[in-house]
This record gives structure tokens, C-alpha cells and sequence, in this order.
């Protein structure tokens, strides 16, 4: 018996270690690809920012009038990148696993986003229930951009008054929208541009729809994720 239960402890230790592992190799896999988004992304905006600076430099030698234009781009491509490195270090914090924290995070986005523009922000279900569900690193990462890119469209293009976020855990779907009231995208539900084929693509990347809804009143982007899958 006592050789039994050393057998089945040393099985059970054996299996708990291999979670551990898949879990830390899950982790490492996930904080590999972000960092090389990163450092991609840095790469290039980094490239963008010494060429406006040369040319503001050049600007003010010859009294260019695009010298301004050319300066606003240095400090929207400098915050751009300050706002990835601060994504960047939020996803690879491991007390930030929660539903609640990355809704939190994407309201707190919105309300800083749209706080010097005239359009009204609100969000919707972010409650305390949202605490008791987790996502996988790499999903949240993914959820959280695809709600940044929906945003930044609506503050772009959309030319609205209102954007709403809306959140939702319907037993083991969860459902995030960006909803404004502006233009829409010409009448066309699919759309066009690189932003919305970069949220096509990280939906599919974490099993995940993407619906569209446009029309004259406004646009509709709706994430539809299985918890199912996602555990």
C-alpha cells in the first residue's frame, strides 16, 4: 500500500508539473509574439519620427509652412508608441487576467480617448461578475486591441456624437460592441481599410466572429467570443 501511494502521488505530481510547464510555455509563447509586434511596430514609428523630425529641422532653416504639420506628426507618432509600450506592459502583467480588469482598461481607454473630442462616451456591464472570468493572455491581448482599433475608428472616421462600449457574458459567449452614431462606412457592412482587416484577423486568431453592422445611423462592431473554447 505504501508503495501504492507513492506511485499515485508521484503520478499526480508528474501531471501537475506538466500543466505548470504548458502553462509557462503558453505564457512565454504569447509574451514572444508581443514583444516582436513591438518591436516591429518600434522599428517603424521610430523611422517615422527621425524623418519629421529631419524635416522640421529643414522647415525651420527654409520657413516651410508644412513645418507644423510635419512637428504634429513627431508627437502623434511618439504617442502612439508610448500607448503600445504601455499595451505592452498591462498584457504581460500577471494580475491583470481577469474580465473585469481588461474592460476596466478598455473604459478608461475610451473616457481618455474621446475626453478632449465632442463625442460622448459611455460603457455598459462592466460589473463585478466580470471578475470571476479570466481569458488566456493571448486573448485578452487581442481583445483589447480589437476594441482600441474599433474606437479609434469611431474618433477617426465616423464622425459621431455618442460611442458606447457594451459588454455582456451570455453562460459561455462573451459579447463586446462598439456602437456610434455616426456616418457609417458608405452603406457597406464589410468596410474597407486596414483597420478593420486587422480586427478580422485577431478574431480569427482567438476563434472568434467579427459582425459588422452600418448603415446611415451609425456602426455597430460586435465580437462574439466563446469562453468554451478560450478554456
Amino acid at each position: 500500500l505504501g508503495f501504492l501511494a507513492l506511485l499515485v502521488a508521484a503520478i499526480i505530481f508528474y501531471f501537475i508539473y506538466r500543466i505548470k510547464m504548458n502553462r509557462v510555455k503558453e505564457i512565454e509563447k504569447v509574451r514572444s509574439i508581443a514583444a516582436q509586434d513591438f518591436h516591429d511596430e518600434l522599428g517603424s514609428k521610430l523611422s517615422i519620427i527621425s524623418l519629421y523630425s529631419e524635416l522640421s529641422r529643414n522647415g525651420f532653416e527654409k520657413n516651410d509652412r508644412q513645418t507644423p504639420v510635419y512637428l504634429q506628426k513627431v508627437l502623434d507618432t511618439s504617442n502612439s508608441l508610448y500607448s503600445s509600450m504601455k499595451d505592452l506592459i498591462w498584457t504581460m502583467s500577471p494580475d491583470k487576467d481577469s474580465l473585469l480588469d481588461l474592460f476596466i482598461h478598455l473604459k478608461d481607454f475610451g473616457e481618455e480617448l474621446f475626453n478632449h473630442s465632442d463625442i460622448s462616451f459611455q460603457s455598459e456591464g462592466i460589473n463585478n461578475l466580470l471578475e470571476e472570468q479570466s481569458l488566456p493572455m493571448d486573448y485578452k491581448r487581442h481583445v483589447m486591441l480589437i476594441g482600441k482599433e474599433a474606437m479609434n475608428n469611431c474618433l477617426k472616421h465616423a464622425q459621431c456624437q455618442q460611442v458606447e462600449l457594451k459588454v455582456a457574458l451570455h453562460k459561455s459567449t462573451l459579447m463586446m460592441e462598439i456602437k456610434d452614431n455616426g456616418k457609417g462606412m458608405n452603406g457597406s457592412a464589410n468596410g474597407k481599410g486596414d483597420g478593420l482587416k486587422n480586427m478580422n484577423s485577431r478574431a480569427n486568431k482567438i476563434n472568434s466572429k467579427l459582425l459588422i453592422d452600418s448603415s446611415e445611423e451609425g456602426t455597430s462592431i460586435k465580437l462574439i467570443c466563446p469562453m468554451a473554447i478560450t478554456n
